[in-house]
């Protein structure tokens, strides 16, 4: 069972400078494309997301015939495809558009569709892999309530299946509470891949209990792994009217127990805020994390908001049946209160969190489950808040809309305390940025997308980051091999699963270009008896650069043992090497040599020296087989003539049986053990 580790080692970015000054280029922050616009019928940017493999897609709005209907274009994981319209054939006014990403091409759109009074419905369309066009529109809810509070979240899984939880609203009052209450329930529906279900019991704890008037800071999230692991997350009042935080699992189409996430107490208080502002995020192998802002108790005069985070480890580990414990985030000096936050995490243990409020932005990087130091992001101007995103070994991401030069998107590329790259990025047209969001790939490498420019002038555009080269794993044969044309295989970079292209390296030189697959047996011809070294560099697609292997060795020896058989009287010498000689030889294999001495005695488990003598005279001949640690294997027959009287042949006497095999019932096989013949 594994068990994570304690305090975490934690890092704090040291200024806000370090942010903004690029350090050494080690990642690549590409040009932004430009999906639709510059379009004055163009209304907002609905999400992006971003698979594994690079592949990925963006989703926003548009108004066509007067309505507001919603369009979505596929990333190949190098080109954009035009965008397309989604909700064909319908009539209405759609909103709520989300989107998610799988390996090989594979687009999921949500979004919903408005009906009658309280009867608005919710409908989603596919992108198969190898498809260029969106399926038909299929139905996912056939009533929401009222759309105005759905608030959709969408998580897809690099496999294909996906989650989306939503608000179902039937009334935005409630009878004993007032308006600031509605009767709602919070629904959860399962993608598995070709078709939705819902899971047929609503997500929040007591169905029938009022919750708070649903917005952008309470409403519910969902994350989900690449092994499927998922978690939800939402607001819902305890029994004494406190808004708090809660988490479920999800198993397949079964929900886990109801985790409180928020704190009942804080500080040795009782903790009688509310807690809003809620984000989750689940890395590969199940362990999330929830983000929170704790509101202070409204008699409290003086006492700021803080920002919470709470882990919940992998389903495996004996912890990860209840979340750990909130954690404090603390803040910079001097900032102001603090907004939403964002949290994302990559690989086993990184977290990255960030939040902006008055004006300002804050960061805070680390690693486990233990809240890090945070430090100040710098000037964030009123609009879209950060958007971040965390890859493997410390890297991620954070994305920050400014007004300079007439309107850009900053994002920055992060490397432990460092900034490994920085750009400004902006639509044909500029303008001010009016949606900013972020997709990870959870392997450093993201999309950046956000709805720019004036109102007669609205653009969609779409950065890529590529994470900084992560070295990846390649095999070789064992330490010595016979193999003619050894077997190179290697693993695709972390960072970069669809490489342009592989090149292979032996012992410095070249011995193969534009390798695509992830293998290679080596060419006859190639490797000289002796110790090698192989490296394998993987070019980007994307502009990401190159990645190299570590430096793997193996050695090769193609010569077999060498046996030398020498007689003195009826004593006889077996001798056994390797004629490769210095690094070129393997050696021969400890206790791979056998002998069969012909007179019904065999030695075996014997390595380069073996002696017998003989009882009697006449023609024998002697059976070696040697093996080398290559795995070259010699076989050698050589008859003898011993001096001296030949023993006669006894023949059993009356009333004696014959051995079973007709040989000498005497005969034995000694081991290297019993006789020591090396």
């Amino acid at each position: 069972m594994f068990t994570p580790p304690g305090p975490a080692s934690l890092v704090a970015l040291a200024t806000a400078a370090a942010l903004t000054l690029p350090a050494a280029a080690a990642a690549h922050v590409g040009p932004a494309a430009t999906i639709a616009g510059p379009d004055p019928a163009i209304i907002d940017v609905g999400g992006v997301a971003m698979a594994p493999d690079g592949t990925g897609g963006v989703v926003f709005r548009r108004t066509e015939a007067g309505a507001p209907h919603v369009y979505a274009a596929r990333y190949d994981g190098e080109r954009w495809s035009a965008p397309q319209r989604v909700d064909a054939g319908q009539r209405f006014t759609s909103s709520w558009p989300r989107i998610g990403a799988a390996d090989g091409g594979r687009l999921v759109v949500t979004w919903v569709q408005q009906g009658p009074p309280n009867q608005d419905s919710m409908y989603s369309a596919a992108l198969p892999r190898g498809g260029s066009r969106f399926r038909p529109p299929t139905l996912v809810d056939f009533t929401i309530g009222d759309s105005r509070a759905a608030f959709p979240s969408l998580a897809m899984a690099p496999n294909g299946d996906a989650l989306l939880v939503y608000q179902r609203v039937t009334s935005f009052s409630d009878a004993l509470l007032g308006n600031d209450y509605v009767n709602s329930q919070v629904r959860l529906s399962r993608f598995n891949g070709s078709r939705w279900s819902g899971l047929g019991v609503p997500v929040n704890r007591i169905p029938t209990a009022p919750l708070r008037r649903p917005d952008a800071l309470n409403a519910p999230r969902v994350a989900i792994g690449a092994d499927g692991s998922a978690v939800v997350a939402w607001q819902e009042p305890d029994e004494a009217l406190q808004d708090r935080v809660w988490a479920r699992r999800i198993f397949g189409r079964r929900l886990g127990v109801v985790l409180p996430v928020s704190p009942t107490t804080l500080g040795g208080a009782p903790a009688r805020g509310a807690a809003d502002a809620l984000d989750v995020a689940i890395s590969s192998n199940g362990r999330a994390v929830v983000a929170l802002r704790q509101q202070p108790d409204p008699a409290a005069r003086g006492e700021r908001p803080r920002i919470l985070v709470n882990q919940l480890d992998e389903p495996e580990s004996g912890a990860g049946r209840a979340f750990g414990g909130p954690q404090v985030v603390p803040e910079p000096a001097g900032a102001p209160v603090p907004g939403a936050p964002r949290v994302a995490i990559g690989g086993r243990f990184g977290l990255l969190t960030g939040w902006a409020g008055g004006g300002t932005g804050a960061l805070a990087v680390g690693t486990g489950a233990t809240a890090p130091a945070s430090v100040a992001l710098g000037p964030v101007p009123d609009g879209p808040p950060p958007v971040l995103a965390q890859g493997v070994e410390g890297r991620g991401t954070v994305a920050v809309a400014s007004p300079e030069g007439g309107g850009r998107v900053v994002v920055s590329e992060l490397a432990g305390a460092a900034t490994t790259s920085s750009q400004g990025v902006s639509g044909p047209v500029g303008g001010p940025v009016t949606g900013l969001v972020m997709a990870g790939a959870g392997n450093g490498n993201a999309l950046v997308a956000f709805a720019q420019g004036a109102a007669d002038e609205g653009q969609i555009a779409v950065a890529r980051v590529d994470a900084p080269p992560v070295p990846f794993a390649v095999e070789v044969p064992p330490e010595w091999t016979n193999v003619r044309r050894p077997l190179i295989t290697w693993q695709a970079p972390p960072n970069d699963p669809r490489p342009r292209d592989y090149t292979v390296h032996v012992d410095g030189r070249v011995v193969a270009r534009k390798v695509y697959d992830r293998g290679l047996q080596l060419p006859l011809g190639a490797l000289a008896d002796g110790p090698h070294r192989v490296t394998v560099t993987a070019r980007s697609r994307t502009g990401g650069g190159q990645t190299t292997t570590p430096v793997s060795t193996f050695a090769t020896d193609r010569r077999r043992p060498l046996v030398t058989v020498t007689r003195r009287g009826r004593r006889v010498l077996v001798r056994v090497t390797d004629p490769g000689g210095g690094r070129r030889a393997s050696g021969v294999a400890e206790g791979g040599t056998t002998v069969d001495w012909g007179d019904g005695t065999t030695d075996d488990g014997l390595t380069r020296r073996a002696v017998h003598r003989y009882a009697d005279g006449g023609p024998s001949g002697v059976l070696v087989r040697a093996t080398d640690d290559a795995g070259n294997v010699t076989t050698l027959r050589r008859r003898l003539t011993l001096p001296g009287p030949r023993r006669p042949a006894e023949r059993p006497g009356p009333g004696t049986d014959a051995p079973a095999d007709g040989g000498d019932d005497t005969a034995t096989t000694r081991t290297a053990a019993r006789r020591a013949h090396r």
